[in-house]
C-alpha cells in the first residue's frame, strides 16, 4: 500500500467509525514519529533538567500529547532517532513546546513526570521510580519479576526484547509493601495521577508464568485501592492459572500472541515456542477469550516484523476468539539482537492498522486498548471520547 493509499484508508475507516476525519493528520504525525522519533534542541533538554528514562522498551521515550487528543510515546535515544526530521524544542518565552519538521502547525504538551519518583521508599535507597513506573499518562506498571526473567537468557531471548537491561537496573525483587506503598503516592500525585495499574512485564520460573503472584497483588490492590487492574502475562501451562486471576479481581487479562506464523515463532521467540509453545498460547487466548469476555481479554500482536498477511490472520484468530486486538508497532531497541533492524514505516502502521480495524470492528471489537492515554505506543483509533484508566472496564 502506498503512503497516499494508506492515508486515505485511515480516513475512510475514521469516517466509517463516526470518528472525525480530522484526526488522521494527528494519527499519522503519531506514526512518523514512532517510525522515525524524536530529537531533542539544548533548550529541550534543559527546560527537562535531564532526559529521564527509568526503563528501557517501547514505554521508554517521553509521552507527548497531540492536539489534545492523541498521545504518542516519543523514541529519543535509539540509534535510528539520529536521522529525524522531528525536533521538541522549548520555548522559553511562550513556555511552550514546539515540534519543528511538522507539516503543519500542532499543538504538543509533553506529558509532565511524576512528582515522587525521586523519593527514597525503601532502607536501601531504592527510590519509588525503580519499584514502578508510570507506563502511560495515567497507567502505573509493576514489573513482576527481578532479578530476571525466564526467557532473558541468550538462547531463549525474545529478540525484540530489552527487559533485562532493566533487570540490571532493579536488582533485588521487590517486595508487596513496596507496591503498596508507591502506587498509593501515584494514585495522589499532583503532577501525573495514575487511574490504573498493570502487572506484567517479564516472566518468572513458574509453570503459572506469574500468575499466582499477580492474582495475590490483585487481592491486595484490590482491597487497599479498588481500581481497574490489567495483568499481562505469557500463556501459563494449566487454564487453572487464568481462573485463579479472574477470581482474583482481575479485570483485564493480556496474553500476547505477538506473531502468527510458526517461523516467525522460531526466529523471534525461541524460549516461548520451547518452553510454552504456539499451541498453548492459541489455547489459552482463547480461554482468556470465553472467561474474561470481549475488550477485558486482549491479546498484542507486533508489527513491523513478520508480513502483513500473518499479523491480519493472528488478528482474525483473536477476534474469531472474541479477544481485543493490540497493533504494538516494532522498535529497534538499544541493546537487542534486533537494534540494528528498521522501524515500520507509517504507510505500513496505517495499511495493518486500517486492515485490523475493518475486522476487529466488523465484530463488535475495538482495535485497542479503549484508554486513549494507552494508545501511547501502540496502533489505534482513539476512542470517540478521551477515556481514562478505563474505569467502565472495572468488573462488579
Amino acid at each position: 500500500m502506498t503512503p497516499v493509499d494508506a492515508a486515505e484508508g485511515l480516513e475512510r475507516r475514521l469516517d466509517a467509525r463516526g470518528l472525525d476525519v480530522a484526526l488522521a493528520t494527528a494519527i499519522q504525525l503519531k506514526h512518523d514519529i514512532l517510525a522515525s522519533g524524536v530529537r531533542l534542541t539544548e533548550g529541550a533538554k534543559s527546560a527537562l533538567n535531564a532526559v529521564r528514562r527509568t526503563r528501557s522498551g517501547v514505554s521508554g521515550g517521553l509521552d507527548l500529547l497531540i492536539d489534545d487528543v492523541v498521545y504518542v510515546n516519543a523514541p529519543v535515544r535509539e540509534s535510528f532517532v539520529a536521522d529525524t526530521p522531528y525536533e521538541l524544542g522549548w520555548d522559553l518565552a511562550e513556555e511552550r513546546w514546539n515540534l519543528r519538521g511538522a507539516p503543519h502547525v500542532v499543538k504538543v504538551d509533553l506529558v509532565p513526570e511524576p512528582g515522587y519518583y525521586n523519593e527514597v521508599v525503601t532502607a536501601n535507597g531504592r527510590t519509588a521510580d525503580q519499584v514502578g513506573q508510570m507506563c502511560s499518562a495515567d497507567r502505573f506498571c509493576y514489573g513482576i519479576t527481578g532479578p530476571s526473567c525466564r526467557f532473558w537468557p541468550e538462547s531463549e531471548r525474545c529478540r525484540y526484547c530489552s527487559i533485562g537491561l532493566n533487570h540490571a537496573e532493579d536488582g533485588r525483587r521487590k517486595q508487596v509493601s513496596e507496591l503498596i506503598n508507591v502506587l498509593g503516592m501515584a494514585l495522589e500525585d499532583a503532577q501525573r495521577p495514575a487511574r490504573h495499574l498493570l502487572l506484567g512485564g517479564g516472566t518468572p520460573n513458574s509453570a503459572d508464568m506469574g500468575a499466582r503472584m499477580c492474582a495475590e497483588l490483585c487481592r491486595e490492590v484490590k482491597a487497599e485501592f479498588g481500581i481497574p487492574i490489567y495483568v499481562m502475562i505469557a500463556a501459563p501451562l494449566r487454564n487453572e492459572s487464568i481462573d485463579e486471576l479472574y477470581e482474583s479481581g482481575a479485570d483485564e487479562l493480556g496474553i500476547n500472541l505477538e506473531f502468527w506464523s510458526p517461523d516467525s515463532w522460531d526466529r523471534y521467540i525461541p524460549g516461548k515456542e520451547r518452553l510454552i509453545g504456539r499451541d498453548r498460547y492459541l489455547d489459552a487466548i482463547s480461554y482468556s477469550g470465553e472467561l474474561f469476555g470481549p475488550i477485558r481479554s486482549r491479546s498484542i500482536m507486533i508489527t513491523g516484523l513478520e508480513s502483513e498477511d500473518s499479523t491480519i490472520d493472528g488478528v482474525k484468530f483473536l477476534v474469531d476468539a472474541g479477544v481485543m486486538p493490540i497493533l504494538s508497532p516494532f522498535r529497534p531497541l538499544d541493546g537487542t539482537a534486533l537494534e540494528t533492524s528498521s522501524p515500520p514505516t507509517p504507510a505500513a502502521m496505517e495499511s495493518v492498522l486500517v486492515r485490523a480495524d475493518e475486522i476487529a470492528h466488523s465484530a463488535g471489537l475495538p482495535i485497542g486498548p479503549v484508554c486513549a492515554p494507552c494508545q501511547n505506543n501502540v496502533l489505534a483509533m482513539p476512542p470517540a471520547s478521551i477515556i481514562s484508566g478505563t474505569p467502565e472496564l472495572a468488573r462488579d
